[in-house]
């Protein structure tokens, strides 16, 4: 066997194994502080490639959440308030179903018909001041529909339009200002200034007409349209039940859908803590074991001397 100085091969080798432990170990502790597999491109490329475009469409679904849930909110500040317009004009319908009945004098009717003035002003004044973040829902100006961003990505698919649930809900947009029966001969009609006057059948079809109960020919007319007027909000109602249950129902699918891409990007980037703490330990083993070998192989050209 060749006893050489100058160049010592075994602490060469030596010096390569404990870098090489020292690496490993150094990569071990990142892992094991960061709970990251892939810290850097170096680590795994593809991987992280992969994991990137997973985060992407995580991120992205996980505010269609939000969007879904702001969009069911929208929903029920609709239903809230059609809630109220129903109520009032169910009110309107009992006070005309009262007046139906010919027992009541003028006074009563006239008390009778200033309630369903201030209901009728009550769901104007609740259809006006129907909106969410700024969009009316209700009034006169309101939205037709709404698009509702449901998936991550950009096609047909990832949005639901949410329609004719919106729409005008005054008295004049669900037409509860118009009597069903408008033929009788006198009846009294709303005029400016908030008084009533008698008119007959042909003088009224020459006017707008409103809600009346000062006859009883014209309270059953006003119940009349009060019974349709309430059938098109309960199927507004109806239409806004629908909508809120898909929105509910694409909430549920998207929750599945970020459990099993955050399942899929965790298999990609997160530390197996034991499998590390594992290799950790082996790493610190090799890194003391390539130390010792490489401090007897510095000293193994000193035997040099014993042969002078």
């Amino acid at each position: 066997m060749s006893v050489i100085v100058n160049t010592n091969v075994q602490s060469l080798v030596s010096q390569r194994n404990l870098a090489s432990a020292t690496n490993a170990l150094n990569k071990s502790t990142q892992r094991l502080s960061t709970g990251k597999k892939i810290n850097s491109a170096v680590d795994d490329a593809a991987g992280l490639f992969v994991a990137k475009g997973l985060e992407s469409q995580l991120s992205g679904s996980q505010q269609c959440q939000t969007n879904i849930a702001l969009g069911i909110n929208v929903l029920q500040i609709a239903e809230g308030d059609l809630v109220n317009i129903q109520d009032n004009v169910q009110r309107i319908k009992d006070l005309a179903t009262q007046a139906s009945s010919g027992i009541y004098s003028d006074q009563a009717r006239g008390a009778m018909q200033d309630e369903i003035t201030a209901r009728m002003n009550e769901i104007d004044r609740i259809a006006n001041s129907s909106n969410f973040n700024g969009i009316n829902l209700l009034s006169t100006s309101a939205v037709s529909s709404i698009d509702i961003q449901v998936g991550a990505g950009s096609g047909a698919n990832d949005s639901i339009s949410v329609s004719g649930v919106f729409g005008n809900a005054t008295c004049a947009g669900l037409e509860l200002d118009k009597l069903q029966d408008a033929d009788h001969a006198d009846k009294y009609l709303k005029v400016t200034g908030g008084d009533y006057k008698t008119v007959t059948a042909n003088q009224e079809k020459a006017q707008a007409t409103t809600l009346d109960v000062h006859t009883v020919q014209a309270a059953r007319g006003t119940v009349k349209t009060c019974e349709a007027v309430l059938n098109t909000i309960t199927d507004r109602r109806s239409k806004l039940g629908v909508a809120q249950a898909r929105l509910e129902s694409a909430s549920a699918g998207l929750a599945t859908t970020i459990e099993n891409l955050s399942a899929a990007k965790s298999t990609i980037m997160d530390t197996d803590i034991a499998a590390e703490t594992s290799n950790y330990t082996k790493q610190q083993i090799l890194q003391q074991i390539s130390s010792s070998v490489l401090t007897q192989a510095n000293q193994a050209p000193s035997i040099a001397l014993s042969l002078m």
